[in-house]
């Protein structure tokens, strides 16, 4: 395959990507914020809770876009295509939203800053260890090196634990309980899937580095597991 047609497979996935989560942004929108068939507005006024979680939801796509694009350019996986974007995004942002819209009790000052406390650390935390590790990498000296350094010194996968700690904000911003499923699925999945698969992977190919690499470091909470 060429350059120029691997380019162009990669901007059309990356294309892909976009469209999808602009879509499931609406309809998180739309449930916030919208009216009803009617044109009347829903039994609840929009109140703060409801604009809150909404910037949450714009934020995040807009963050996930942009690190996809020119922050942190990569390819777009089939599953992202197939199963995350259409499916699995939907699901966790129209749960936080319908949980979000159906609270009648306002959300407190302190609900709000400790939510979004933990959403902007989990945002830095994502995003952080990636770029980290990404301007590491490009240093000629460290090619076929595993990375080590930095929030990696803390976590074998700190962009994990982002994500975890940022939807623990958004559940706590929504002010329903059961919402919570979303950051209790994502690190299950993550301790019990993502991670053993992606480190079978590293141990094989960092042969030397890697068990001396997990024998110090946690896989996900420093200090703890």
């Amino acid at each position: 395959m060429s350059f120029r047609k691997e380019k162009r497979g990669l901007v059309g996935r990356q294309n892909v990507a976009l469209l999808q989560t602009l879509a499931v942004l609406y309809l998180y929108l739309s449930i916030l914020l919208g009216r009803d068939r009617d044109g009347d507005h829903h039994q609840q006024e929009t109140g703060i809770r409801h604009y809150l979680t909404s910037a949450l939801g714009v934020v995040y796509v807009l963050r996930c876009n942009l690190m996809l694009r020119w922050l942190l350019p990569r390819a777009v996986s089939k599953e992202e295509i197939y199963f995350v974007f259409p499916v699995f995004l939907p699901v966790v942002l129209l749960s936080l939203a319908k949980g979000a819209k159906d609270v009648e009790r306002e959300v407190t000052t302190v609900e709000a800053l400790v939510a979004l406390g933990l959403y902007a650390a989990g945002s830095w935390l994502s995003t952080r260890s990636e770029w980290q590790r990404k301007a590491w990498k490009e240093r000629r000296e460290n090619r076929g090196k595993c990375y080590t350094e930095g929030l990696f010194a803390l976590s074998r996968n700190p962009n994990y634990l982002g994500d975890v700690v940022l939807f623990s904000g958004w559940a706590l911003a929504t002010g329903r309980w059961w919402t919570w499923w979303v950051p209790l699925f994502m690190g299950l999945s993550f301790v019990f899937y993502h991670i053993p698969e992606k480190e079978a992977y590293l141990a094989s190919r960092y042969k030397a580095q890697w068990p001396a690499y997990k024998a110090r470091t946690k896989a996900l909470l420093p200090y703890i597991h």
